[in-house]
């Protein structure tokens, strides 16, 4: 009697496992469209790559914080971007190179070689505007970011959003004045932050770092700031999930955000992503495309969230990094990461054609 009972249990058990397995493939296929793909041949000098970006239809721009390549035709040869140079810099580099609306390159620019007072830092950060064609650079606000990060500017080039990187990442506006915190507020289940708080709670660590450094960081986090082409919203990642955390990078989920830059009213638009990058829109405004992580529900991967439908497609497994939309919105343009720290890289794109016309 009990090695029935305990065969039927057995039987009971693989029955589930194959269920589990079988409503994950299940799971897995309702999120994942196969799509066209196409390996770039990069620059043979270009040994690692994290930035892409688009110049034009079919021209693409690829580098590091160092050196830049971009195609001087339309899936054309490639040729050396010449960055602009500061001989008061002991090093410089140039980071969330993006494509700004009047055709020049929105860039951060970190200066090493010298001492932020302000921060402690060995270098400071500053917003530039970068004609790739007649190599003239402009300041797009005139004073210095809090640290390096991330960035968007609206279309009408008249302000951006910045979030810098670390623990006290937040949302700024970017303004002809200078740099101001974006005051609002986010709240999901018991949990709520204000974001500005986050500026005071840097400032505390920065005037002792060794006590508040091990003290619990009661705030949240943000990145990867997107201006929507119809100009009416702003995309982010965020999450309250840090609040009261003592682990400095602690596994976390994240979720989209939708801010409105006139009203200044939020909404969550996807929860619990876990290890997100990048957020870019579609042309249209319909789509956001974006990388994550994976968890035991969704692979890691390129993604697309459908504003209209409020659900996401798998565009292409694997561990991706940097993300740029064609300005013609019929592909994506990736770089993927073969190890950890994306020392070892290849830049793909994908035609989307058939999930974003759908």
């Amino acid at each position: 009697m009990h090695v029935f009972i305990s065969n039927r249990w057995k039987l009971i058990a693989i029955l589930s496992l194959i269920s589990v397995v079988a409503g994950a493939v299940l799971v897995f296929n309702s999120y994942y469209k196969s799509v066209p793909a196409n390996r770039v041949q990069l620059p043979p000098s270009l040994t690692r790559t994290d930035t892409v970006t688009w110049l034009g239809a079919n021209q693409l721009l690829v580098g590091n914080s160092e050196v830049f390549w971009y195609q001087s035709t339309p899936g054309g040869h490639w040729q050396l971007l010449p960055l602009p140079p500061d001989p008061q810099c002991l090093r410089v580099y140039y980071h969330n190179v993006l494509l700004l609306a009047d055709g020049r390159l929105g860039m951060i620019k970190m200066c090493t070689g010298h001492i932020d007072p302000s921060t402690g830092f060995d270098f400071t950060a500053s917003l530039i505007a970068y004609d790739w064609q007649t190599h003239q650079v402009n300041p797009l606000i005139p004073r210095k970011l809090p640290n390096t990060g991330e960035f968007t500017w609206n279309t009408a080039l008249q302000r951006g959003v910045f979030t810098p990187i670390g623990n006290y990442s937040t949302l700024y506006w970017l303004l002809p004045g200078g740099v101001e915190p974006v005051p609002i507020l986010l709240r999901k289940g018991l949990r709520s932050w204000y974001l500005p708080d986050t500026i005071t709670a840097l400032a505390k660590y920065q005037a002792a770092p060794g006590q508040v450094g091990r003290q619990p960081k009661q705030i949240g986090m943000a990145r990867d700031p997107a201006w929507s082409p119809t100009e009416d919203k702003i995309a982010f990642w965020a999450t309250l999930e840090t609040i009261g955390q003592s682990d400095a990078f602690p596994v976390v989920p994240w979720d989209i955000y939708l801010l409105n830059p006139n009203t200044l009213t939020t909404e969550r638009l996807l929860s619990d992503v876990m290890d997100p990058a990048r957020l870019v829109w579609s042309p249209n405004g319909r789509w956001l495309a974006y990388c994550s992580g994976s968890d035991w529900r969704k692979p890691r991967g390129i993604w697309l969230f459908s504003l209209d439908q409020r659900r996401s497609l798998l565009v292409q497994r694997g561990h991706f990094f940097d993300l740029a939309w064609s300005p013609d919105g019929n592909t994506l343009a990736a770089t993927q990461c073969f190890d950890a720290t994306c020392s070892q890289s290849a830049v793909w794109t994908y035609d989307i054609r058939g999930l974003v016309e759908q």
